[in-house]
């Protein structure tokens, strides 16, 4: 006989071969969006100290609040309030 078509059996094993890859894929991934959002908040947290050593630069203090024009600044999520995003992140004065 001319079977054509493919038995349970060799669609249970796809599938476990998948569901291994896919196992190993997502921690993988995972650890990757940690390390690069990492990275975003270096970026934003090294744009601040530019910020405030240009300040401490032209006035000869560092900046401590917000009527200096360079107030000190937070990270939040992109879901917050926006202003100056950097990545996952957005710059905040506070």
């Amino acid at each position: 006989m001319n079977n054509r078509g493919i038995t349970l059996i060799e669609l249970l094993i796809v599938v476990v071969i998948v569901g291994i890859l896919a196992s190993v894929a997502i921690p993988v991934y995972s650890n990757y969006m940690v390390r690069a959002r990492r990275a975003d908040a270096k970026i934003g947290l090294e744009q601040i100290r530019a910020s405030q050593e240009m300040f401490r630069a032209e006035r000869g203090r560092y900046s401590n609040d917000g009527d200096d024009g360079n107030a000190i600044v937070t990270l939040q999520t992109s879901w917050g309030v926006p202003a100056n995003p950097v990545g996952d992140y957005n710059l905040t004065f506070t």
